[in-house]
C-alpha cells in the first residue's frame, strides 16, 4: 500500500490508536489540512455515509488535543 493510502486507511479506520499515529506523524500545516478536510467529509453533502462516520470518528479522537496545536 501506497503510504498516502496507508495515512488515510490509517486515518479513518476508526481505531484510535491509528488515528492518532496517524495524526501525529503530520507537521502543523498539514495538521490543519487534514483537519478542514476531516470537517468537509463528515459535514457536506456528497460523502458517504460511512465516510461521513469515519472523519467524524477521526475528529472525535483528534479533538482533545488539536486545540493546543494551533
Amino acid at each position: 500500500m501506497e503510504p498516502l493510502e496507508q495515512f488515510w486507511d490509517d486515518l479513518l479506520s476508526g481505531e484510535p490508536v491509528k488515528i492518532h499515529t496517524a495524526y501525529l506523524s503530520l507537521d502543523a500545516e498539514t495538521k490543519k489540512e487534514v483537519i478542514q478536510h476531516l470537517w468537509k467529509m463528515a459535514t457536506a453533502e456528497g460523502w458517504h455515509p460511512l465516510q461521513k462516520r469515519s472523519a467524524q470518528t477521526a475528529l472525535d479522537v483528534i479533538s482533545p488535543g488539536i486545540m493546543g496545536e494551533f
